[in-house]
């Protein structure tokens, strides 16, 4: 196993998977990719008067931030090569995708 995919949502539960996960990267000299998944909201009305253009810029704006963040602080401290992902769509679909760029 040489990469770990860790999906997170920044909670407390997420950060300690984070924590398993780059521990066991470590130990097998693995590198990880974090991963967040969200999906855009919106109606007809807030797309056309761009309320959640807005939002949903601000929103994946602040998931690049704290996904760089995150990466800054593992690869300084713990030594781990990590690399981000940021999906705009369901987990699943996301997970999918990622696996099969890491498979390549």
């Amino acid at each position: 196993m040489k990469k770990i995919l860790i999906p997170t949502d920044f909670s407390t539960c997420a950060y300690k998977a984070v924590d398993f996960a780059v521990q066991s990267a470590k130990y097998l000299s693995a590198e990880v990719t974090l991963l967040h998944s969200f999906e855009k909201t919106g109606n007809v009305y807030t797309d056309y008067v761009g309320l959640n253009k807005s939002f949903n810029n601000d929103l994946l704006s602040e998931v690049h931030k704290r996904l760089g963040e995150d990466k800054r602080i593992i690869e300084e401290t713990e030594g781990v090569k990590v690399n981000t992902y940021v999906a705009v769509t369901p987990l699943s679909d996301a997970v999918k995708t990622e696996v099969t760029e890491l498979d390549r």
